[in-house]
């Protein structure tokens, strides 16, 4: 399937089944919103009480040896980073002249970072940012991957499954939880497995920085990405293999590789659109909101002067702004800006499970017989 044509596919498919799919992820959205802003909150406490106990130790007149952060690099109290790509975490206020790298970076070649960054507070960088949700509890939503891949194969015509077309006269969003419910175990197992197994290429990364300091973090990048890249892309698929068809789990992950050899370039050129596309979703939506919350919330009134019409525009392009805040944002503004996180995130992900699904389909149609039973 060409990359016109999947676009086309993957629109029409999310416009007819739009209020489906966001009652499917419904159940997990909630949990895990709830679940980033309790994350959002522990962070705060952790680097509260690590201040606490630096200024403790200072004051006891501890050793030059004491691996401590010092209070007066971080001015005594923590801080906000207002950003337009994650909305809000909590930091410590920076040194600017040490913590903020500056000019052109060249980190991989020939993709270019560029950072500014200026007296009020405001940084602004242009990167490659392509990626799927990747906040750690909002990554609990790729669960609902399942049930939204059993939902799109359900509308599609390419699938050989009596019993996935069975569903799809009267497919619900209770019905396809219902039939994810029955691999739930495997479900779980799996999307672990997946997980670790991608990382990989970081714990290659982490080994040879102990043992080969002097290797450089372009090499090490390098290394990192590779099998990163590789990993993602050929197991990009066990999503709908998981659910559509009978399989071990090591079987999943086989026939994942199976359906990807011969078309990875493909597969990942799709991939990065995908992840292009998300990112500049993201920054826009969050550019936009951040601007019209400012008028509600004085204390995010620097993020309307660092939003100016020709940054506003670079977003669009994958251009980023973030915003230093000499004090957290109140409880109110703070939970408004998760829940929108959470709702980026519940909007991007059927994307990628309809891109997926409709790949599985397209490889798998010539070999039907190998497509299982879902009951």
């Amino acid at each position: 399937m060409r990359f016109n044509q999947l676009l086309k596919t993957t629109y029409s498919c999310y416009r007819d089944n739009f209020w489906l799919f966001w009652r499917i992820m419904l159940p997990v959205a909630v949990v895990a919103i709830i679940w980033d802003v309790a994350y959002h909150y522990r962070n705060i406490s952790l680097i509260n009480r690590h201040l606490d106990v630096s200024m403790d130790m200072e004051a006891n007149n501890q050793g030059p040896n004491t691996r401590v952060l010092s209070p007066s690099v971080f001015e005594d109290s923590i801080a906000g980073n207002l950003n337009t790509r994650n909305g809000i975490f909590a930091t410590t206020k920076l040194n600017q002249e040490h913590d903020i790298p500056t000019g052109l970076h060249f980190q991989l070649l020939p993709l270019p970072t560029i950072i500014t960054y200026n007296s009020e507070g405001t940084l602004w960088n242009l990167a490659l940012n392509c990626r799927i949700p990747d906040y750690m509890p909002l990554g609990l939503m790729l669960l609902a991957l399942c049930p939204l891949s059993l939902a799109v194969a359900s509308k599609s015509s390419s699938i050989g499954n009596e019993d996935i077309e069975t569903l799809s006269a009267s497919v619900t969003a209770l019905e396809t939880w219902k039939r994810t419910g029955k691999k739930a175990i495997k479900l779980v197992i799996t999307f672990v497995l997946f997980l670790l197994i991608v990382d990989i290429g970081n714990y290659i990364y982490l080994t040879l920085g102990l043992f080969i300091p002097t290797l450089g973090n372009y090499w090490l990048l390098i290394l990192w990405l590779i099998p990163y890249i590789y990993l993602l892309v050929t197991l990009s698929l066990y999503n709908p293999c998981l659910i559509l068809e009978d399989n071990s789990i090591i079987g999943i992950f086989r026939r994942s590789h199976n359906l990807v050899s011969g078309s990875r370039i493909q597969f990942l050129l799709t991939y990065l659109g995908t992840g292009w596309f998300a990112a500049v979703f993201t920054s826009v939506m969050f550019g936009g909101f951040l601007f019209v919350l400012s008028f509600m919330s004085v204390e995010l009134s620097p993020i309307r002067s660092a939003l100016t019409p020709l940054r506003f525009l670079t977003l669009f392009v994958g251009g980023n702004v973030n915003v230093f805040l000499s004090e957290l944002p109140n409880v109110l503004p703070t939970m408004l800006i998760c829940v929108f996180r959470g709702l980026i995130a519940t909007f991007l992900i059927p994307i990628w499970a309809i891109i997926t699904t409709h790949l599985y389909l397209e490889k798998s149609q010539n070999n039907t017989t190998l497509i299982g039973q879902t009951s």
